[in-house]
Formats: C-alpha cells, structure tokens, sequence
C-alpha cells in the first residue's frame, strides 16, 4: 500500500494534512473500513501514519482507538507514505 499526502499551510504553518492519493496492495485493504490514514475522529489530520482503527460505543458516546500500522493485515505488504 502507497499513501501519497499533502501538507496544508496557512501564514507558512502547517495545519492539516490531507491525503491525496492511495494505491491499495490488495483488494481486502481497499474494502476495508478499519484501515485509514490519519485520524479518524478530528477535523484536522496531523497524525502521519496509517492506522487500524476500531470503535467501542458507549452510551456518552463513542471511543475511537488508533494503532499506527506499517504492514498491511491482510497481504503483509509494506506500507509507504509520501508526503509532498
């Protein structure tokens, strides 16, 4: 798996990265909606890895849980990450 991604900037700071172009090494990894690249549950993405996340509902609300990744879980291919 290939993640390409791009900073933003706002006054020559960095503030959100944004992913642009992904190449999945297997078909499960595409379809998959626990595998993401960056953070799931914040409105901007700092975070530069590809996680697993998974989800535990609570009556408050809800809890994500994020474990960065560098193989894929289901083809064991190397993941890379470019940021441009």
């Amino acid at each position: 798996m290939k993640v390409t991604a791009k900073w933003k900037y706002h006054n020559n700071r960095k503030y959100e990265l944004k992913e642009i172009k992904t190449e999945y090494c297997c078909s499960e990894s595409e379809s998959s909606d626990a595998i993401q690249f960056g953070e799931v549950d914040t409105i901007l993405n700092t975070d530069e890895s590809v996680n697993i996340a998974s989800c535990a509902p609570y009556p408050e609300g809800a809890v994500w849980d994020e474990e960065p990744i560098k193989f894929c879980p289901f083809c064991g291919k190397k993941i890379t990450i470019e940021i441009i």
